[in-house]
């Protein structure tokens, strides 16, 4: 098309400069198009979602602008030329993508711009700059003009609304009687489970670049640690539905009951709860957290300082559960204009940089924890809600495939009632939704996942189990429960005893197998081979997926 229309220019150039001018600058604006588009399909398989609003932003201003110089004659062949590609191209382009996941997941990230264009147009109406967008913008809440006299509270006042009289042990229906300690949950996003210890010294990807992490190294070594825990999908949001729920994908993708979620359960049971991220365009009430004090990158040293001293302060009989959730693995949005940004050594760096700040944060809080006498009362989780892709399958970022990297996370649980050793097994991550309930002396049931109390306080042998995750498909929409039919997105099944997992893309009909003792990488799909295996769990995984999207 753009040698259509510079062919036209050329040949009205020869009558006047006038045309002359408009044919450089076409030729020009015809360039900066593919240039952008090139750029943009560059960065798309490592979901710069900021990269792609503003060079989608400069595409479509350069696309106007060339309508705007071709003749009259160009412009009806290019709307004859794209009909007919539209008509042309929309059969094989389906056909491929059912053939290429990989390219199924690249349109899938692409189709998420969508959402983060609603986010980036709430930033700029935010005239007061409080943190909130106007009302009539999707997903704002401006009630009020910020007024700088009178400072936020990090927590609504609400957050202690569910306290009630001091809590006294109580033989739960699931074991021995249990004390009611604090309950520290801390996680690191996009927290791999071969970039910490205890198997990241001969499995790391990060290499020689991996930095020293004392703190984490300390901590794993005085905990009940896993070999990992598999997270129940490759997205935060997807991940703490089911971790705050108990109840598995598809089925809570819909929406849930608040009352079910684990702070609420918690405060009735006398928790007061409190919740800190880094991140100021976090959701400010998500889960049943009553609010969630969303703090500026710079900020995560106060929010450490904070979470210590709220758990530090909490009289006998009246517990506090408070959750962390540390931004500084997640992937920062890249410049297209940096050639370290086409590099993977680029990403790679930046990811063990931000480990290291990571494990220097952790220390902060453990420190502050000593110092005002609550370590030794608070039971401490720590793990994360997804992995990181580091292009292993063709891409980087995570929520895109449920490969290995992207939903293998660590799981390590030390405090009162807990004994530490390693386990030598992997769980799931919803399993700590009962599993914290129980140590809080909460009946978690009804649940969808396992207690590894037990397990935890040596009542139990730990045994290996199948572990169960899924990857919505949400297209254009920001909400599942949009689609018609909610068997959409991608699931894995991984049979922990025997290594061999099954991934199954739903709607394109296609699968892969793998047997992870053999071969961890997952390069060689051995789905349609007669080892018996690989078609059992397939049907096994359909019937999850059945049982789970009810």
């Amino acid at each position: 098309l753009a040698a259509l229309a510079t062919r036209q220019w050329a040949t009205e150039a020869e009558r006047s400069r006038r045309d002359a001018a408009r044919a450089v600058l076409a030729c020009l604006t015809a360039a900066a198009i593919l240039l952008i588009y090139a750029m943009n399909t560059y960065f798309a398989p490592q979901s710069s979602y900021g990269v792609h609003v503003l060079l989608l932003t400069a595409l479509a201003a350069c696309a106007v602008f060339a309508a705007c110089l071709m003749p009259q004659a160009v412009l009806r062949a290019i709307g004859m030329a794209g009909a007919g590609l539209v008509v042309l191209l929309a059969v094989p382009a389906d056909i491929a993508m059912t053939r290429r996941p990989r390219l199924e997941c690249l349109v899938k990230l692409r189709t998420s711009t969508n959402a983060r264009c609603v986010d980036l147009l709430s930033c700029l109406m935010d005239w007061d700059r409080d943190g909130f967008a106007p009302p009539f913008i999707v997903g704002g809440d401006d009630l009020a003009p910020f007024d700088r006299s009178r400072p936020a509270p990090v927590l609504a006042r609400t957050v202690e609304s569910g306290t009630q009289a001091p809590l006294t042990p109580r033989r739960d229906v699931f074991g021995d009687a249990i004390a009611t300690p604090n309950i520290l949950f801390l996680t690191l996003d996009a927290c791999r489970a071969d970039v910490v210890a205890p198997t990241a010294a001969a499995e790391t990807p990060l290499g020689k670049l991996r930095p020293a992490t004392p703190v984490l190294d300390s901590l794993a070594a005085r905990s009940a640690s896993f070999d990992a825990a598999y997270a129940p999908s490759a997205g935060t949001e997807d991940t703490f539905n089911s971790l705050f729920s108990g109840v598995l994908p598809p089925g809570n993708l819909a929406g849930m009951d608040p009352e079910r979620f684990m702070a609420a359960r918690l405060m009735r049971r006398g928790y007061a709860v409190r919740a800190w991220v880094d991140d100021p365009h976090f959701d400010r009430a998500p889960w049943g957290f009553p609010a969630v004090a969303a703090l500026a990158p710079a900020d995560a040293r106060r929010m450490m300082i904070e979470a210590a001293a709220f758990l530090g302060s909490r009289p006998p009989g009246r517990p506090g559960f408070a959750w962390i959730h540390v931004m500084d693995l997640h992937s920062e949005v890249l410049n297209p204009l940096s050639l370290d940004a086409y590099t993977r050594g680029s990403k790679v760096r930046a990811y063990a940089l931000a480990l290291s700040r990571v494990d220097s944060l952790v220390g902060m809080l453990l420190g502050a924890l000593r110092e005002n006498g609550a370590v030794n009362r608070t039971l401490i989780a720590l793990s994360a809600d997804h992995g990181e892709e580091f292009g292993e399958h063709g891409h980087f970022h995570h929520n895109l495939a449920l490969y290995e990297p992207a939903i293998r996370v660590p799981l390590w649980i030390c405090g009162p009632g807990v004994q530490a050793r390693p386990l030598g097994i992997t769980a799931s991550l919803e399993d700590l939704y009962p599993t914290l309930l129980q140590a809080a002396g909460v009946d978690p049931r009804p649940t969808q996942a396992r207690s590894l109390w037990p397990v935890l306080n040596g009542t139990a042998p730990p045994i290996e189990t199948a572990h169960y995750s899924f990857l919505p498909h949400r297209g254009f929409s920001r909400r599942y429960a949009a689609w018609a039919r909610p068997e959409h997105g991608q699931a894995a099944l991984i049979d922990a005893q025997s290594g061999h997992k099954v991934i199954l893309r739903i709607r394109a009909e296609t699968w892969e197998a793998y047997d992870l003792r053999r071969d961890p990488l997952e390069r060689n799909n051995l789905a349609g081979d007669r080892l018996g295996w690989p078609d059992s769990m397939l049907a096994s995984l359909e019937a999850e997926v059945a049982r789970y999207g009810r």
